[in-house]
Protein backbone atom coordinates (compact mmCIF):
# COMPACT_ATOMS: atom_id res chain seq x y z
CA UNK A 1 0.00 0.00 0.00
CA UNK A 2 0.95 3.69 -0.05
CA UNK A 3 0.07 6.95 1.65
CA UNK A 4 -1.52 9.82 -0.29
CA UNK A 5 -2.45 13.17 1.29
CA UNK A 6 -2.46 11.55 4.72
CA UNK A 7 -4.77 8.76 3.61
CA UNK A 8 -3.80 5.08 3.34
CA UNK A 9 -4.53 3.21 0.11
CA UNK A 10 -3.88 -0.50 -0.28
CA UNK A 11 -5.07 -3.93 0.76
CA UNK A 12 -7.57 -4.20 3.59
CA UNK A 13 -5.01 -5.74 5.94
CA UNK A 14 -2.35 -3.12 5.24
CA UNK A 15 -4.72 -0.15 5.56
CA UNK A 16 -6.20 -1.49 8.82
CA UNK A 17 -2.71 -1.98 10.27
CA UNK A 18 -1.71 1.58 9.32
CA UNK A 19 -4.88 2.99 10.88
CA UNK A 20 -4.30 1.10 14.13
CA UNK A 21 -0.82 2.58 14.32
CA UNK A 22 -2.07 6.07 13.48
CA UNK A 23 -4.92 5.95 16.01
CA UNK A 24 -2.52 4.76 18.72
CA UNK A 25 -0.03 7.54 17.98
CA UNK A 26 -2.77 10.16 17.79
CA UNK A 27 -4.17 9.29 21.22
CA UNK A 28 -0.83 9.05 23.08
CA UNK A 29 -1.35 12.60 24.53
CA UNK A 30 -4.33 11.25 26.49
CA UNK A 31 -1.87 10.24 29.20
CA UNK A 32 -1.01 13.91 29.64
CA UNK A 33 -4.66 14.94 29.55
CA UNK A 34 -5.45 12.58 32.43
CA UNK A 35 -2.82 14.27 34.58
CA UNK A 36 -4.67 17.60 34.64
CA UNK A 37 -5.65 18.61 38.17
CA UNK A 38 -7.52 21.44 39.83
CA UNK A 39 -5.52 24.26 41.42
CA UNK A 40 -6.37 26.97 43.90
CA UNK A 41 -6.98 29.37 41.01
CA UNK A 42 -8.51 27.04 38.41
CA UNK A 43 -11.04 24.44 39.50
CA UNK A 44 -12.42 23.41 36.10
CA UNK A 45 -10.24 20.35 35.49
CA UNK A 46 -13.20 18.10 34.66
CA UNK A 47 -14.69 20.54 32.15
CA UNK A 48 -11.33 21.04 30.44
CA UNK A 49 -10.68 17.32 30.13
CA UNK A 50 -14.09 16.59 28.63
CA UNK A 51 -13.90 19.51 26.20
CA UNK A 52 -10.44 18.43 25.02
CA UNK A 53 -11.71 14.88 24.53
CA UNK A 54 -14.68 16.13 22.53
CA UNK A 55 -13.13 18.83 20.38
CA UNK A 56 -9.57 17.55 19.96
CA UNK A 57 -9.00 13.86 20.65
CA UNK A 58 -12.27 12.64 19.12
CA UNK A 59 -12.22 14.80 15.99
CA UNK A 60 -9.00 14.00 14.16
CA UNK A 61 -10.05 10.43 13.41
CA UNK A 62 -12.87 11.91 11.33
CA UNK A 63 -10.45 12.58 8.47
CA UNK A 64 -9.59 8.89 8.08
CA UNK A 65 -13.22 7.86 8.57
CA UNK A 66 -14.20 10.11 5.68
CA UNK A 67 -11.50 8.85 3.32
CA UNK A 68 -11.32 5.15 4.18
CA UNK A 69 -13.95 2.50 3.35
CA UNK A 70 -15.71 1.15 6.47
CA UNK A 71 -14.56 -2.42 5.76
CA UNK A 72 -10.98 -1.24 6.29
CA UNK A 73 -11.79 0.98 9.27
CA UNK A 74 -13.90 -1.39 11.37
CA UNK A 75 -11.05 -3.77 12.13
CA UNK A 76 -8.98 -0.83 13.41
CA UNK A 77 -11.51 1.21 15.40
CA UNK A 78 -10.69 -0.62 18.65
CA UNK A 79 -7.35 1.21 18.66
CA UNK A 80 -9.32 4.48 18.73
CA UNK A 81 -12.42 3.71 20.78
CA UNK A 82 -10.77 1.71 23.58
CA UNK A 83 -8.33 4.50 24.70
CA UNK A 84 -11.16 7.05 24.49
CA UNK A 85 -13.36 4.88 26.70
CA UNK A 86 -10.53 4.30 29.17
CA UNK A 87 -9.97 8.06 29.37
CA UNK A 88 -13.66 8.67 30.03
CA UNK A 89 -13.83 6.09 32.80
CA UNK A 90 -10.75 7.61 34.44
CA UNK A 91 -11.99 11.20 34.17
CA UNK A 92 -15.52 10.40 35.37
CA UNK A 93 -14.36 7.70 37.81
CA UNK A 94 -16.55 4.70 37.01
CA UNK A 95 -16.07 1.07 36.06
CA UNK A 96 -16.46 0.80 32.30
CA UNK A 97 -16.48 -3.01 32.38
CA UNK A 98 -19.69 -3.29 34.42
CA UNK A 99 -23.11 -3.43 32.70
CA UNK A 100 -23.99 0.06 33.92
CA UNK A 101 -20.53 1.30 32.95
CA UNK A 102 -20.87 -0.02 29.41
CA UNK A 103 -24.24 1.71 29.16
CA UNK A 104 -22.68 4.95 30.44
CA UNK A 105 -19.93 4.78 27.82
CA UNK A 106 -22.53 4.24 25.13
CA UNK A 107 -24.44 7.26 26.35
CA UNK A 108 -21.27 9.38 26.36
CA UNK A 109 -20.92 8.73 22.62
CA UNK A 110 -24.33 10.23 21.87
CA UNK A 111 -24.72 13.88 20.79
CA UNK A 112 -25.81 16.43 23.37
CA UNK A 113 -29.44 16.57 22.22
CA UNK A 114 -29.74 12.82 22.89
CA UNK A 115 -28.35 13.11 26.39
CA UNK A 116 -24.72 12.29 25.59
CA UNK A 117 -21.40 14.09 25.89
CA UNK A 118 -20.83 14.40 22.13
CA UNK A 119 -17.71 12.19 22.19
CA UNK A 120 -18.47 9.89 19.24
CA UNK A 121 -17.37 6.34 18.57
CA UNK A 122 -15.31 5.75 15.42
CA UNK A 123 -17.19 2.47 14.99
CA UNK A 124 -20.53 4.28 14.86
CA UNK A 125 -19.35 7.06 12.53
CA UNK A 126 -17.42 4.97 10.00
CA UNK A 127 -20.29 4.44 7.54
CA UNK A 128 -21.93 7.91 7.66
CA UNK A 129 -18.54 9.65 7.45
CA UNK A 130 -17.46 7.71 4.36
CA UNK A 131 -20.83 7.79 2.58
CA UNK A 132 -21.31 11.51 3.26
CA UNK A 133 -17.77 12.33 2.10
CA UNK A 134 -17.93 10.41 -1.17
CA UNK A 135 -21.45 11.60 -2.00
CA UNK A 136 -20.79 15.28 -1.31
CA UNK A 137 -17.51 15.41 -3.27
CA UNK A 138 -18.46 13.23 -6.22
CA UNK A 139 -19.81 16.16 -8.24
CA UNK A 140 -16.48 18.00 -7.86
CA UNK A 141 -14.55 14.84 -8.78
CA UNK A 142 -16.55 14.35 -11.98
CA UNK A 143 -16.03 18.02 -12.87
CA UNK A 144 -12.28 17.41 -12.78
CA UNK A 145 -12.51 13.95 -14.40
CA UNK A 146 -15.62 13.88 -16.66
CA UNK A 147 -14.98 10.22 -17.56
CA UNK A 148 -16.05 9.28 -14.03
CA UNK A 149 -19.47 10.86 -14.46
CA UNK A 150 -21.96 7.97 -14.30
CA UNK A 151 -25.63 7.37 -13.61
CA UNK A 152 -25.86 6.99 -9.81
CA UNK A 153 -28.94 4.78 -10.22
CA UNK A 154 -26.85 2.17 -12.09
CA UNK A 155 -24.80 0.21 -9.50
CA UNK A 156 -23.15 -1.81 -12.28
CA UNK A 157 -21.56 1.39 -13.64
CA UNK A 158 -20.32 2.86 -10.36
CA UNK A 159 -16.63 2.95 -9.41
CA UNK A 160 -15.84 0.72 -6.44
CA UNK A 161 -15.50 3.55 -3.91
CA UNK A 162 -18.77 5.14 -4.99
CA UNK A 163 -20.59 1.80 -4.88
CA UNK A 164 -19.35 1.19 -1.33
CA UNK A 165 -20.60 4.63 -0.30
CA UNK A 166 -23.97 3.97 -1.97
CA UNK A 167 -24.32 0.65 -0.13
CA UNK A 168 -23.58 2.37 3.18
CA UNK A 169 -26.18 5.01 2.33
CA UNK A 170 -28.79 2.34 1.60
CA UNK A 171 -28.04 0.52 4.86
CA UNK A 172 -28.45 3.77 6.78
CA UNK A 173 -31.74 4.66 5.09
CA UNK A 174 -33.06 1.14 5.77
CA UNK A 175 -31.95 1.49 9.38
CA UNK A 176 -33.88 4.75 9.68
CA UNK A 177 -37.02 3.14 8.25
CA UNK A 178 -36.68 0.33 10.80
CA UNK A 179 -36.50 2.92 13.59
CA UNK A 180 -39.69 4.56 12.30
CA UNK A 181 -41.47 1.19 12.22
CA UNK A 182 -40.45 0.41 15.81
CA UNK A 183 -41.58 3.84 16.94
CA UNK A 184 -44.94 3.40 15.24
CA UNK A 185 -45.36 0.09 17.08
CA UNK A 186 -44.52 1.74 20.40
CA UNK A 187 -47.06 4.49 19.76
CA UNK A 188 -49.80 1.84 19.52
CA UNK A 189 -49.08 0.47 22.99
CA UNK A 190 -52.01 0.87 25.45
CA UNK A 191 -51.85 4.04 27.59
CA UNK A 192 -50.96 4.03 31.26
CA UNK A 193 -53.75 3.08 33.65
CA UNK A 194 -53.40 6.42 35.37
CA UNK A 195 -54.49 8.85 32.67
CA UNK A 196 -53.56 11.81 34.88
CA UNK A 197 -49.91 10.84 35.15
CA UNK A 198 -47.45 12.85 33.10
CA UNK A 199 -44.87 11.10 30.91
CA UNK A 200 -41.39 11.18 32.39
CA UNK A 201 -39.85 11.90 28.99
CA UNK A 202 -40.65 12.16 25.31
CA UNK A 203 -38.90 10.19 22.57
CA UNK A 204 -36.45 12.53 20.82
CA UNK A 205 -37.46 13.57 17.33
CA UNK A 206 -35.62 12.05 14.40
CA UNK A 207 -33.24 14.57 12.85
CA UNK A 208 -33.38 15.41 10.03
CA UNK A 209 -37.05 14.89 9.15
CA UNK A 210 -35.94 12.98 6.03
CA UNK A 211 -32.66 11.88 4.49
CA UNK A 212 -31.89 13.46 1.09
CA UNK A 213 -31.41 11.13 -1.86
CA UNK A 214 -27.89 9.87 -2.50
CA UNK A 215 -27.64 11.96 -5.67
CA UNK A 216 -28.78 15.17 -3.93
CA UNK A 217 -26.10 14.76 -1.25
CA UNK A 218 -23.62 15.70 -3.99
CA UNK A 219 -24.93 19.26 -3.67
CA UNK A 220 -24.64 19.33 0.13
CA UNK A 221 -21.67 20.59 2.16
CA UNK A 222 -19.58 17.73 3.53
CA UNK A 223 -20.43 18.46 7.15
CA UNK A 224 -24.17 18.50 6.44
CA UNK A 225 -24.01 15.30 4.38
CA UNK A 226 -22.23 13.47 7.17
CA UNK A 227 -24.47 14.90 9.89
CA UNK A 228 -27.74 13.77 8.33
CA UNK A 229 -26.41 10.21 7.95
CA UNK A 230 -24.70 10.11 11.35
CA UNK A 231 -27.99 11.12 12.96
CA UNK A 232 -29.38 7.72 11.99
CA UNK A 233 -26.55 5.88 13.75
CA UNK A 234 -26.86 8.03 16.85
CA UNK A 235 -30.61 7.45 16.95
CA UNK A 236 -30.06 3.70 16.61
CA UNK A 237 -27.60 3.80 19.51
CA UNK A 238 -30.11 5.77 21.58
CA UNK A 239 -32.93 3.32 20.82
CA UNK A 240 -30.81 0.29 21.73
CA UNK A 241 -29.57 1.96 24.93
CA UNK A 242 -33.12 2.94 25.87
CA UNK A 243 -34.43 -0.59 25.30
CA UNK A 244 -31.58 -2.15 27.31
CA UNK A 245 -32.21 0.17 30.27
CA UNK A 246 -35.93 -0.59 30.14
CA UNK A 247 -35.16 -4.32 30.14
CA UNK A 248 -32.87 -3.87 33.15
CA UNK A 249 -35.57 -1.92 34.97
CA UNK A 250 -38.22 -4.58 34.32
CA UNK A 251 -35.91 -7.41 35.39
CA UNK A 252 -34.98 -5.64 38.62
CA UNK A 253 -31.37 -4.92 37.69
CA UNK A 254 -29.96 -1.50 38.41
CA UNK A 255 -30.15 0.39 35.05
CA UNK A 256 -27.96 3.29 36.20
Amino acid sequence: GFKFLGNFIGTDEWVSAQLRTKFTEHLEPLTTLLQLTDTEVHRNRLQCQLLLLRWSAAQKANYWLRTTPPRQVLSAVEAHDRPMCEALTTILDFDGSSPSGRAALRQCSLPLHLGGLGIPSARVLSEPAYAGSIASFWHDITTLVPALSVDLSRPDLLPHSLEEARQSYERLTAQREAILVRRAAKSRLPPLADQNSSPRFLLPQLRPAAIPSFASLARAPLRKAQQCLAAVCHQQEWEELFDSLCDDSVSGRDPV
